[in-house]
């Protein structure tokens, strides 16, 4: 079944193009060289009939709230993706109205993925908070080929497992997007 949903989002996110729309409050932010900005149609169709992991490519480890934590803050990173769907790397997409703009919200509190601080830096790390809807909570997905980078909308920034480390627990924070395999991942 997950080869399936994985060879069914390829298939949809391959050659299609599309414009973002701009939130109300900021522009969008540029979309990097060879990438594009995947529409709320295009995910509504194929990519969230369920709730489903982030695998990043580097490491092949899926993006979790670590340590099973509820509270807001705690960090978001990585962790050897568990074949049980373990809900702390269970992530649902929430789509804007009218916009290809979501939050994500994990399974196990039902926060959301947070930008702590609100912060522009390269390097700010992300965990989670209440869901608020707010410009460091939203993203767009980004995609090239079989894969997709998440770009935060308030500082035009990828999630990116900082310094390309492999390990687990390894801090997820924002960096500029670049494409590395440190950034883009796989629906699993």
């Amino acid at each position: 079944m997950r080869r399936l949903l994985s060879g069914l989002v390829a298939a949809a996110l391959a050659g299609m193009l599309s414009v973002a729309t701009p939130t109300a409050v900021e522009a969008a932010p540029a979309v990097p060289a060879g990438w594009r900005v995947v529409t709320q149609q295009e995910a509504a169709d194929v990519v969230l009939a369920s709730v489903f992991r982030l695998r990043f490519q580097h490491s092949q480890k899926c993006l979790d709230i670590i340590g099973y934590r509820t509270d807001d803050g705690a960090p978001a990173g990585q962790w050897t993706c568990n074949p049980a769907y373990e809900p702390n790397q269970r992530w649902d997409m929430l789509w804007h109205p009218g916009q290809d703009e979501f939050i994500l919200q994990v399974g196990h509190s039902l926060k959301c993925l947070d930008l702590i601080g609100y912060s522009r830096a390269e390097g700010a790390r992300f965990g989670q908070y209440s869901c608020n809807y707010a410009p460091n909570q939203t993203f767009r997905m980004l995609a090239i080929g079989n894969n997709v980078m998440l770009q935060v909308m308030h500082s035009g920034l990828c999630v990116d497992i900082i310094g390309y480390r492999t390990e687990n627990g390894a801090a997820a924070g924002q960096w500029t997007c670049n494409g590395a395999p440190n950034q883009q991942l796989q629906f699993a």
